[in-house]
């Protein structure tokens, strides 16, 4: 019988057990990781990249990299995917890491249907970036006063309302997202070894009523 929790049920007290992430943090998460390195791929192809703009990483792009990378996925595997923002926020100032900050855009995968059912045909345990919300987060018009922070003024809507990530994974299929992970060094490994597949653990806080946590995450060439 499938049961479905209403806000009420949600809401009934601060530390409610209902779509909580104890479920996760109970046992953990163990498997195998798989990084699609976007930035080096930009790089090396000279792709100019909006990292705190709406910039879209196509379903394409993955598949190009994971085929240069000789990567085949396996369904349970945690997606990595690296778009660079991380080091792009770092080689910031302080006022344009304050500006950044307030116009909540970042780059990321970009959503469709396709990008959606290629998702869920490879059935990933988690999926992660170095982005803040791993898929591509929706334009503004506003346009940077600061001469390093790259933001591309799109004539289209770089995202599809209807496939929009979050709510397809979380709530509709219960598969995690990292977001924010620094993901310098483990490239800098994948690189040096010719292999950008590993083992990968993480340990949720046990928090009743939490929905997210540090994710003590280790990877293991």
């Amino acid at each position: 019988m499938l049961c479905r929790a209403t806000q009420q049920d949600v809401h009934a007290s601060d530390r409610t057990a209902i779509n909580g992430l104890q479920p996760w943090a109970e046992k953990g998460l163990a498997g195998r990781g798989v990084l699609i390195d976007f930035a080096s791929y930009a790089e090396r192809k000279g792709v100019e990249v909006s990292h705190f703009g709406p910039y879209a990483i196509t379903l394409q792009d993955v598949l190009k990299i994971a085929e240069e990378q000789c990567t085949e996925f396996r369904n349970g595997d945690v997606l990595f995917l690296r778009t660079g923002y991380v080091a792009a926020y770092k080689s910031l100032n302080e006022d344009e890491r304050i500006e950044v900050a307030s116009r909540k855009e970042w780059c990321g995968l970009g959503q469709s249907r396709e990008t959606t059912e290629w998702l869920w045909e490879n059935q990933f345990a988690a999926v992660v970036s170095d982005s803040p919300g791993f898929e591509v987060r929706r334009k503004s018009q506003n346009i940077s006063k600061c001469p390093n922070v790259l933001l591309l003024i799109w004539s289209e809507a770089p995202t599809e309302k209807e496939w929009h990530l979050h709510p397809i994974l979380l709530a509709g299929w219960g598969t995690p997202i990292g977001e924010l992970f620094n993901l310098e060094g483990l490239a800098k490994l994948c690189r040096k070894n010719g292999r950008w597949s590993f083992l990968f653990t993480s340990a949720p806080l046990y928090y009743t009523g939490a929905v997210a946590s540090p994710p003590n995450g280790i990877a293991i060439m």
